[in-house]
């Protein structure tokens, strides 16, 4: 079958003869008449491509294009352009030209739509273009021929066609074409086919031969090749194909291979939960490969993981530690607006998780100061006056409070950020204002920090009867108390003592009794109830540890645990 790409006319003769035709060449150019200057231009061009001369061809092709625009409609040229295109590796710009519906069924420009499907991984068209160039391998030269040869069995490997491969490169060795660096992909291809195949032992053998022979970067390829089998067949484990793979980083820079190399690395990254190597993986590539789709590629894929972190909640993966150091050191990646603003409390409420609270204080305080108003400031505002309390850090969590104030709060907003309040008061000892705050409101939380007030200022009938308040009929359920409601009876029951309520604290030794037996509190229950003598030693020695319960961690426990919801108190 006749081609536009005439390889033995162009070449004007063998190998010998080169210097002495781009001699002749280069003076026909230099002596053409303005006429015939642009033949002598194509005479050259052709002569360039013909000898795997690609960037020479393409100079020339440029400046024949300059003078003569119109020799760009000429299909012969447009495949000479786009065959030495391909050979620059500027694919997309050889697809411009190779893959023009008008060049019909021309094998020798199939040959190159071959080797172009290839380099875009389509297998099955590439498959296609070389059983349609196969017409037009004997006018190739022997080289790329052999080049040829060797990317169509990788298609017809990637495709299971292993008859092709095995058709494709028999006898390879001997192929007047084949340089060592071939011969060495050709035994890749044939090393991967045996394991595809079913003979691993075959297959090995040879990728090990590629691999010992050291080009570059062939054996690279072989060597990953053969961690992919070791790893599906469970020899090796997921972190030491990693760290095979990472070895190879450096075999070959640029180009294809670290491109896929950096993208296989990646995926086993994101697979086995390692986030920060991944992203550092996928920035590599988006400066590696700058203005490349590739590139762009990895930065779109850098955000999505970035926002499965700390949006989607995947960084609960990791610990509060590490989730903030990933933030910090990606955090670029941070989108402008609600998104953002929400991916920073999240990893707040995981600071606070692991009591990094001063951290977790800093990345909501920049939002309630600068980035958000209304009602949506006053929300998050709580939520950093809750750390702050948590941190004892009550005059923060007041001046928080104070400047996020709104008139049109919800009403469950508003009683939150007065308990918070309240209890910023009482750590820093404002028990009037404190008490002033809450004189109306007779729930449950407002009678527990009321009980707090009066056990601070020693009020101990007043604190007795707050108690007595927030624990209701708790001893009626009959079910075991909590750690809070136990610390709660047992000051209450303190209160009584310190008030010589004796009639009471027998009260409550009928009432909590029984469940109180089988609390780690029972003995101290029991000094306190059967004896409530203040001169005892025992009486002392209970009401000192009784003093020291922590009323703070008490009350932020449910604080705390609304942070990990994105919500304060009862806010949802």
């Amino acid at each position: 079958m006749d081609s536009l790409l005439q390889y033995h006319e162009w070449r004007r003769g063998d190998d010998a003869e080169y210097r002495e035709q781009l001699a002749a060449l280069n003076v026909a150019l230099s002596t053409a008449t303005e006429s015939r200057r642009s033949n002598a231009q194509w005479d050259l061009a052709r002569f360039y491509f013909a000898h795997n001369m690609a960037p020479d061809a393409l100079g020339m092709l440029r400046l024949l294009a300059e003078e003569n625009p119109a020799v760009e409609q000429d299909l012969t040229y447009r495949a000479v352009r786009g065959a030495s295109r391909f050979l620059m590796g500027r694919t997309d710009e050889a697809a411009e030209d190779l893959l023009s519906p008008a060049f019909s069924a021309d094998p020798g420009v199939s040959l190159w739509r071959g080797a172009l499907f290839v380099e875009r991984g389509d297998w099955i068209a590439a498959q296609q273009e070389f059983a349609i160039g196969g017409f037009a391998i004997p006018a190739v030269p022997s080289k790329q021929q052999a080049r040829f040869k060797v990317l169509s069995a990788r298609a017809a490997l990637k495709s299971d066609d292993l008859d092709t491969v095995d058709a494709e490169l028999a006898s390879f060795e001997q192929h007047p074409g084949a340089t060592p660096a071939l011969v060495s992909e050709a035994k890749l291809v044939l090393g991967e086919a045996r394991l595809v195949g079913g003979d691993p032992e075959g297959g090995l053998a040879i990728l090990e031969e590629v691999i010992a022979e050291r080009v570059r970067p062939i054996w690279a390829e072989a060597d990953i090749v053969r961690n992919d089998y070791l790893l599906a067949e469970g020899e090796i484990d997921q972190e030491e194909a990693i760290n095979r793979l990472q070895r190879l980083e450096h075999v070959w820079r640029g180009g294809k291979f670290e491109l896929d190399l950096l993208k296989r690395l990646k995926n086993m990254h994101l697979e086995s939960g390692n986030f920060r190597a991944a992203l550092e993986t996928l920035r590599a590539i988006s400066n590696t490969f700058e203005g490349l789709p590739d590139a762009r590629e990895a930065g779109d894929e850098m955000e999505a993981v970035y926002r499965r972190l700390y949006l989607d909640g995947e960084s609960e993966q990791l610990g509060p530690v590490a989730a903030l150091g990933l933030y910090f050191d990606f955090r670029e990646l941070t989108p402008v607006g609600g998104d953002g603003d929400q991916m920073g409390r999240n990893l707040a409420d995981r600071l606070v998780s692991g009591d990094l609270l001063g951290r977790a204080a800093e990345l909501i305080d920049f939002q309630v100061n600068f980035r958000l108003r209304g009602a949506e400031k006053a929300r998050v505002a709580a939520k950093l006056a809750t750390i702050y309390v948590l941190d004892r850090q009550p005059e923060k969590a007041l001046e928080a409070l104070d400047k996020s104030r709104f008139r049109a709060i919800p009403g469950s907003l508003l009683r939150e950020r007065r308990y918070l309040q309240t209890r910023a008061l009482i750590e820093l000892q404002r028990f009037d204002d404190a008490q002033r705050l809450i004189a109306r409101d007779q729930s449950t939380e407002a009678n527990a920090l009321r009980a707090d007030v009066y056990w601070n200022t020693s009020d101990w009938p007043s604190a007795a009867g707050a108690f007595e308040v927030v624990l209701g009929n708790r001893d009626q359920n009959g079910e075991e108390l909590s750690l809070q409601e136990r610390n709660q009876v047992m000051q209450m029951t303190v209160a009584y003592a310190l008030a010589n309520d004796r009639e009471a604290i027998d009260e409550v030794r009928t009432r909590y009794g029984a469940l109180m037996s089988a609390t780690e509190d029972a003995s101290a229950f029991e000094v306190l109830t059967s004896n409530p003598d203040r001169a005892s030693i025992g009486f002392r020695e209970v009401a000192s540890r009784i003093a020291q319960i922590n009323t703070l961690d008490s009350f932020m426990d449910r604080y705390r645990s609304d942070l990990q919801n994105d919500g304060v108190g009862a806010i949802n």
